[in-house]
């Protein structure tokens, strides 16, 4: 019985799609065609402003997998990773490290300072994130790459000075850059690095990061004469360090991994409005689009549809065949769409990082495709409901009541 059933569903899925062909290539080209790109334009806009909506959502904190406590100068921010870039900073950064580090129950500190550089690699200039730290021993990952590759400086203060020109670059900067292979020569202002480890796993939302000593990136920033960071990274398994930390700087902000995940929910707010928003209109746009072309299919086939009557196909049997027409041909139309939309993204990107910010602004995830498609299923059956509609208004003298 089961088998029945399947081998009749397969048998009404390949009617549909012969008569769907048919009618794409001989009966009604333009308006089998009007449907599917109609539904394609709405599941290409809708992976692409979800895309950009979970690209806004993901955006992180430079941040260390065994780190509890970022301090950030105050009004300064504690949600993105380009905060720091050109805002405020703090001064003696060796020097503070140090004393953070003294503290009773603090594992190790770093300071951390970031700006964006045009890097000279084999495929040419790109902009990458530089990230300046003070590697330590059993150092957890800085904004997902290991600085396992940095030399330890013998000291902390007062901070080492000579150029080390080490760099660990993240597998998205290795890929921008062209560089497959450790031990090559990159260069920014003038200065080489030698690549001395490529991050396997991929940074925090992917972004194209180069970790290197602190003091060689003040060095290229002019940091040196006043010891600049951005931030400091502490881990510590005492929670009662943090008001030893507060009473550091007094116009710093000591934050949590708690405190800023709270951040990121309030701030994903818009991001998730701009998908809910994109959804609803895209199932508008989708169903519109095919509730039109199939009550035009209907009415011009009314014939066909009293011809089927006449030999004793049932209006269940017709409907069933029609609706499974209606899903393919949106199925089809969000496969198309889903393809666009991710190609869109990734050129999104690519015009961004090479004209406007150093980072990817859309996230590409073959799971939107996925989306896409649920989404054009979605469309279909929303669909189905009118074409019922019109087939019992349509009487076995092939006239529409």
């Amino acid at each position: 019985m089961v088998r029945d059933r399947l081998r009749r569903i397969g048998g009404y899925v390949s009617l549909s799609v012969h008569r769907l062909y048919v009618r794409g290539t001989r009966t009604a080209t333009r308006r089998t065609a009007a449907t599917v790109a109609g539904v394609a334009v709405a599941i290409a806009l809708l992976v692409i402003a979800t895309g950009l909506a979970v690209g806004l959502a993901t955006q992180t904190t430079v941040y260390g997998d065994d780190v509890d406590y970022w301090i950030v100068p105050e009004g300064g921010g504690d949600a993105s990773m380009l905060v720091a870039v050109g805002g405020p900073q703090f001064g003696d950064a060796h020097a503070t490290t140090e004393r953070i580090e003294a503290i009773d129950g603090v594992t190790y500190a770093t300071p951390v300072l970031s700006t964006v550089r045009f890097v000279d690699g084999p495929n040419g200039e790109a902009p990458i994130l530089f990230v300046g730290v003070v590697p330590r021993e059993n150092m957890g990952r800085i904004g997902g790459v290991s600085p396992d590759g940095l030399t330890a400086p013998e000291r902390v203060n007062p901070p080492n000075r000579e150029w080390h020109g080490d760099v660990v670059l993240s597998s998205s900067a290795a890929a921008q850059l062209g560089v497959d292979a450790e031990s090559t020569t990159i260069h920014t202002d003038g200065e080489p690095f030698q690549v001395r480890q490529i991050e396997s796993q991929r940074a925090a939302a992917d972004l194209p990061i180069a970790l290197v000593q602190l003091t060689d990136l003040q060095g290229l920033t002019g940091g040196d004469e006043f010891d600049t960071a951005d931030q400091y990274l502490v881990s510590t398994s005492e929670p009662g360090v943090r008001a030893d930390l507060e009473a550091l700087h007094p116009q710093s902000s000591v934050n949590t991994r708690a405190d800023l995940t709270a951040t990121q929910i309030v701030e994903t707010d818009s991001a998730l409005a701009i998908g809910i928003g994109a959804f609803i209109i895209t199932l508008v746009i989708g169903t519109l689009f095919v509730v039109m072309t199939a009550g035009l299919e209907l009415t011009s086939d009314v014939a066909t549809v009293a011809t089927l009557s006449a030999i004793g196909i049932s209006t269940r049997s017709q409907l069933t065949l029609a609706g499974m027409g209606t899903l393919v041909m949106t199925v089809i139309g969000g496969a198309i769409g889903a393809t666009v939309g991710l190609a869109s993204l990734y050129a999104i990107n690519a015009i961004v990082t090479q004209t406007i910010l150093s980072v990817p602004v859309a996230s590409v995830h073959p799971g939107l495709a996925v989306y896409g498609l649920l989404a054009s299923v979605v469309i279909g059956l929303i669909s189905l409901p009118y074409v019922r509609y019109l087939i019992g208004r349509i009487g076995g003298d092939g006239v529409m009541r």
